[in-house]
């Protein structure tokens, strides 16, 4: 579960409980599900998505090029922290079911902090800028295998732990 270094991941990718990596993360179309927290000690880049069972944190970011492209999904809180005497950025789509914190980061793409439960969808927002791109909410992947996408309906009534994401 640990990652050393500069990761590149490509295509469908699943960490079976908690992940950091020590350096970037590069998504090369590739969708990246961790079971527990994910922790990325330098950038998020490249075109994928990552989609985090638990908590998600950011602690360095990179200089964007056109191709970088992440949405990046998690059930618990995200944090993209930097510091004041550097510029980080992120380019994608943000979505969490916790509370969202940046700290001295550029997000150009969009948002949503889900406060569908009490204590969560809090924005704690410090020394950043966020831009609304509508290129940044649209991640396109290519995947050569045939995928089915089962949505729960409350006549199965699913589990929480059927549905990672959504439940």
């Amino acid at each position: 579960t640990g990652m050393h270094s500069n990761e590149n991941v490509v295509g469908l990718v699943r960490c079976p409980g908690s992940a950091t990596v020590n350096g970037d993360l590069h998504l090369d179309n590739c969708m990246l599900y961790v079971v527990g927290d994910l922790v990325v000690t330098g950038g998020l880049r490249g075109t994928g998505a990552v989609i985090v069972n638990g908590s998600t944190r950011v602690e360095g970011g990179c200089t964007l090029t056109s191709d970088d492209n992440v949405a990046l999904l998690s059930r618990g809180d995200i944090s993209l922290l930097g510091n004041s005497g550097n510029s980080y950025n992120f380019q994608g789509l943000v979505y969490t079911r916790g509370n969202f914190t940046a700290r001295f980061f550029t997000v150009i793409g969009g948002f949503v902090a889900d406060g569908s439960v009490p204590g969560t969808g809090n924005v704690d927002l410090h020394g950043s800028k966020l831009f609304h791109s509508p290129v940044g909410n649209k991640v396109d992947l290519y995947v050569p295998y045939q995928q089915t996408l089962q949505f729960a309906s409350l006549l199965n009534e699913p589990g929480q732990e059927d549905v990672p994401i959504l439940g």
